[in-house]
C-alpha cells in the first residue's frame, strides 16, 4: 500500500491537467469541422454522412471521458480519506501535545522551519502581511517567535504578541528597542482555557497573524479558534495563518513524520467558510509554507485621527 503522502502526490499530478481546456478547445475543433462539412454538402452535394456521424460520436464520447475523469478524481479523493485515518488520529495526539513548550522544543522548531524558505517565499509572505497592517486598527499575532514576521506588523496600534508560554515571547522582545517593547502588549493563551481569548478586546483587530501556531493543532482545534478569532475582529479584519497544507504531498510528509498535524486546506477552507470568512486565497511557497488568507465580510472602521510616532530600531 503506498503512502497518503504519495496518493495525494499522484492525484495532484492528475488533478493539474487542464482537461477541460483542451476538451473544449477539441470540441471547438470538432464544430468546426462539422460546420464546413455540411456547407461542403449543401452547396456541392459530397456525401459526408458518415464523417459527420463520426464527428459527432467523437464529441459525445469526449464530453463522457471528461465528466469520467473528474469522476475518477472525487473517487481518488474518497480514497485518500479512506486511507488517512492513522494521520488524523496522530494529529490529536500531536494537538494535545502542543501545548507543552518544554517538550516540544518550539523555538528550534520555528528556527529550522525559518531556515528552509528561499529569500523569494521570505518576501512574498512579507509583503502579503504588510497588505493588512495599518496604524489605524488593533492587530494580534499568535507565536511570534524570534520576530521574522513581526517587523512587517509594526505600524498596528496597539499591537498584540500572544503564545502559549511567555518564555516563547521572549525573543521577539530582542528584535525592537525598549521604547517599542514597552508598547507591545503581551499574552499567554492556552488550548484550556475557555474562551481562548478571554482577555483581548472583541470585535476591534484589524489582523490576526498566526505563524507556527496551526502546524501543530488539529483541525478540531483550529476550528475552536477560528471561532474565536471571527469574535476578535472587526467586520472586514482579516486573519493570515499558516498551517500544514496537506492538499500537497510535502504537507502529508510532515504529518507522516509527526512533524507537523494532518491539515488538508480544502477542509480548513470548509471550516472558515462555514464560520461566514471570505477565503481571500490559499498560498504555498516551495512546498516549505503554506498559508491562508480570509476575511470577515464588511469594512473596517476606525476613529483614530493619526497616529503616535515613535522610533521603532529593529536589530
Amino acid at each position: 500500500m503506498k503512502k497518503v503522502s504519495e496518493l495525494v502526490d499522484l492525484r495532484n499530478q492528475i488533478q493539474d491537467i487542464k482537461l477541460n481546456e483542451s476538451t473544449s478547445e477539441f470540441d471547438d475543433v470538432l464544430k468546426n469541422i462539422y460546420k464546413r462539412v455540411k456547407m461542403l454538402n449543401a452547396e456541392f452535394d459530397v456525401d459526408s454522412t458518415e464523417l459527420s456521424q463520426n464527428i459527432a460520436d467523437a464529441s459525445e464520447k469526449v464530453s463522457r471521458i471528461t465528466d469520467e475523469f473528474y469522476e475518477y478524481i472525487e473517487n481518488l479523493n474518497s480514497f485518500i480519506k479512506e486511507n488517512d485515518a492513522e494521520l488524523r488520529k496522530n494529529s490529536e495526539e500531536t494537538s494535545r501535545n502542543s501545548i507543552n513548550n518544554a517538550d516540544n522544543n518550539i523555538l528550534e522548531k520555528i528556527k529550522h522551519r525559518e531556515t528552509t524558505h528561499v529569500e523569494d517565499t521570505i518576501q512574498y509572505f512579507s509583503e502579503r502581511c504588510k497588505l493588512y497592517s495599518s496604524w489605524k486598527f488593533p492587530g494580534l499575532q499568535i507565536r511570534p517567535g524570534v520576530g521574522t514576521w513581526t517587523r512587517n506588523l509594526v505600524d498596528l496600534d496597539p499591537f498584540y504578541l500572544a503564545d502559549i508560554d511567555q518564555q516563547l515571547l521572549e525573543p521577539v522582545k530582542e528584535t525592537f528597542n525598549e521604547n517599542y517593547v514597552n508598547r507591545l502588549r503581551f499574552h499567554t493563551i492556552s488550548d484550556v482555557d475557555k474562551p481562548i481569548f478571554a482577555n483581548f478586546p472583541k470585535k476591534q483587530f484589524g489582523l490576526v497573524l498566526i505563524t507556527e501556531f496551526f502546524n501543530q493543532k488539529s483541525l478540531s482545534t483550529i476550528d475552536r479558534y477560528m471561532k474565536e478569532i471571527k469574535e476578535l475582529l472587526q467586520p472586514g479584519g482579516a486573519c493570515i495563518f499558516t498551517f500544514n497544507d496537506c492538499d500537497y504531498i510535502e504537507g502529508v510528509r510532515n504529518a507522516e513524520h509527526n512533524y507537523d498535524c494532518y491539515t488538508p486546506g480544502n477542509e480548513i477552507a470548509k471550516i472558515v467558510t462555514n464560520l461566514g470568512f471570505d477565503v481571500i486565497g490559499t498560498f504555498s511557497s516551495y512546498g516549505t509554507l503554506f498559508w491562508m488568507e480570509i476575511k470577515l465580510p464588511g469594512e473596517l472602521s476606525s476613529l483614530k485621527g493619526g497616529q503616535t510616532l515613535a522610533k521603532i530600531q529593529i536589530t
